[in-house]
């Protein structure tokens, strides 16, 4: 008996080792046509474009801020046909925006916070920013028509950008004006 075991314990081996040999002979076949493939085509060059934010009250490359942030150009709303603050949430699932049928219970919620109360004296406390303006109502921002990028800052920005922003903060670029 233990001479049968041996031999189906080489056996298996043998089929190991034949199955491994094979896989990296297709392999080196695959990556032998991918490099074929490869040289065909004119060296291509990859670029990514550098977005440049201003979480901090000043433009820096979005990759260098230390904050829960996102960040998206206008043409990339425009190719997802995003037009309303009600839409954000397709660019970041954390944002949400809430319609009521008063203008003061309409709001934004980041992560699940956000200011729910009929009364117009309550300020949000996600900060809604058009070019530097706090919007005291972030209801009256109804289109996304002509913004250069969005950037949503997720957690507490109260430091920089006052004490309606203790949740978040949305800010709205618009594009600049360009002299014909």
């Amino acid at each position: 008996m233990p001479i049968h075991s041996r031999l189906s314990r080489a056996r298996k081996t043998e089929l190991f080792v034949g199955a491994s040999l094979s896989v990296v002979a297709l392999l080196a076949a695959n990556s032998a046509l991918a490099e074929d493939g490869a040289t065909s085509v004119v060296n291509p060059t990859i670029t990514v474009d550098e977005i440049m934010v201003t979480a901090q009250k000043r433009a820096e490359n979005v990759q260098d801020v230390p904050l829960a942030i996102t960040a998206v150009r206008g043409e990339s709303l425009a190719a997802m046909n995003i037009t309303q603050p009600q839409q954000l949430s397709l660019i970041d699932p954390s944002v949400r925006f809430k319609q009521s049928l008063s203008s003061s219970a309409s709001g934004l919620t980041i992560r699940g916070v956000g200011t729910s109360s009929f009364s117009a004296g309550i300020e949000q406390s996600i900060s809604t920013v058009v070019d530097g303006v706090v919007l005291a109502d972030p209801a009256s921002l109804a289109t996304l028509a002509d913004v250069e990028r969005v950037e949503i800052l997720r957690g507490p920005q109260g430091m920089l950008f006052g004490k309606n922003a203790s949740a978040g903060l949305v800010h709205f670029i618009t594009n600049r004006p360009k002299l014909q």
